[in-house]
Parts: structure tokens; C-alpha cells; sequence
């Protein structure tokens, strides 16, 4: 079930099993070295209507964090290496009345992409709104994550567009200023995933030559409390 009462069910372990399975199998892929971080991005952009995890969080606000909680307890119980992410929408409002906790959270986190029906078509100034722009943006996200001693990661970033580069240019000088950045994905899919990542490949291939924040690598994972 994907309701509010399935969600209160993961809440009391009721789904605990299901975690522990999933984390054994990421776990055992052998897709990674000992000892690297496996980043795990539960119920992601958090906040946005557009998902139904949404609507279930907001009805029981506190269920949501128990089961975030028991989720991150069992896929720990599994390896230590498992990081969870908590990825709130950057432009619905401040969402820190859904944040689980310290205990369970590792790495605060957001999805960001060139969006010029919303930002407009100059990629510094876009950049710059993705930062400084929105109630609960990169610049809230990172002041809210170093005062819970949290790392941030940007767990979707895509730009397309014969000036994608200007705007990945942009990403790169505020890496280069972050001390705390766990991660980057590079979102690189076509249009049918709702945001062309690919229109530019060229772009797309300097950044990841290049690198964000110092060599930052580029994965994660992504799972919902209730599947």
C-alpha cells in the first residue's frame, strides 16, 4: 500500500525486513571498494507535490521521520557503510519540520537543474537563484546542514542547452567553496525523464573530466520507504 497508513506501518518496523533484504542486496553487488560510501536517497525531493511520498509525509509528519528512521537503522544494521541522504525540494517552503534527525540522517541533499521556464535564460543568474533564490535553497540547505554537523550533496544536477556549460561553470565556483560536500550526480537522460540531460554531451563530459568540489564523486542511490 502506498498510503498514509502504510507509511505509519514502516513507521513501527513493519517494513523492516524489506530494508534489510534491500540493503544486503546493494550491499553484495560488488559494484564498489570496501569501505566507500553507499549513499542512499529515500522519499527524494521531499516537499514536492509531484511525488506521492509527499502527500503521506505531510499527513503524519512524524510517521515519516520514524520510518526514515527505520530504514536508515536497518540498511546500517547491514553495513556501515550505508550514508542516508535526506533530499528535501528546494522552492516549496521551508521543509525542516520533516527532517528525521540527526541520528539517522548522514548527508542533507537536493536536486538542481538549469530550468529556464522558472530561472530565465542567463545561466549565472539562474545559478545564482538555484543558490540564493528560494525559501529553502542550496545556500538554506547548507547553513541548515552545518548546524546539525551534516555533509550536503546536489543528488540531481542537470543543464541543457548550448550554454549548459556556463551554468556547470557556475556549480564548479561554489563547489570550490564547500568544505562539506559528500557528493554530485550528474543527471544525463533524455527528454522522456521529464528533463533532457543529454541535448549537450560535451558539457556534460568537461564537467565530469573536470570534476565539482575537488574530485566529488558522482553516485548515489535511491529507494522509497514504502515500495
Amino acid at each position: 500500500g502506498a498510503g498514509v497508513d502504510a507509511l505509519r506501518d514502516a513507521a513501527a518496523g513493519g517494513r523492516n525486513d524489506d530494508y534489510t533484504a534491500w540493503a544486503e542486496s546493494i550491499a553484495e553487488s560488488g559494484t564498489r571498494d570496501d569501505g566507500e560510501p553507499i549513499y542512499i536517497r529515500p522519499d527524494w525531493e521531499i516537499g514536492g507535490e509531484w511525488f506521492p511520498w509527499t502527500e503521506r509525509a505531510q499527513a503524519d509528519p512524524e510517521a515519516y521521520k520514524e520510518a526514515f528512521g527505520q530504514m536508515a537503522d536497518s540498511f546500517r544494521s547491514v553495513d556501515s557503510d550505508f550514508q542516508m541522504v535526506w533530499d528535501p525540494a528546494a522552492d516549496r517552503g521551508d521543509q525542516t519540520y520533516l527532517y528525521p534527525g540527526d541520528d539517522v540522517v548522514d548527508v542533507i541533499g537536493q536536486a538542481h537543474y538549469f530550468q529556464r521556464e522558472f530561472q530565465g535564460d542567463d545561466p549565472v543568474a539562474a545559478f545564482d537563484m538555484t543558490v540564493n533564490g528560494y525559501e529553502f535553497g542550496l545556500a538554506q540547505i547548507d547553513a541548515f546542514a552545518e548546524e546539525h554537523g551534516k555533509a550536503i550533496a546536489i543528488t540531481e544536477l542537470g543543464a541543457s542547452g548550448d550554454d549548459a556549460g556556463a551554468w556547470f561553470d557556475e556549480v564548479q565556483a561554489w563547489a570550490a567553496g564547500q568544505d562539506n560536500l559528500a557528493f554530485v550526480t550528474v543527471w544525463y537522460d533524455g527528454p522522456e525523464s521529464g528533463y533532457n540531460g543529454r541535448d549537450n554531451p560535451a558539457a556534460v563530459a568537461e564537467l565530469l573530466a573536470e570534476g565539482v568540489g575537488g574530485g566529488t564523486p558522482f553516485q548515489s542511490s535511491e529507494g522509497t520507504l514504502i515500495a
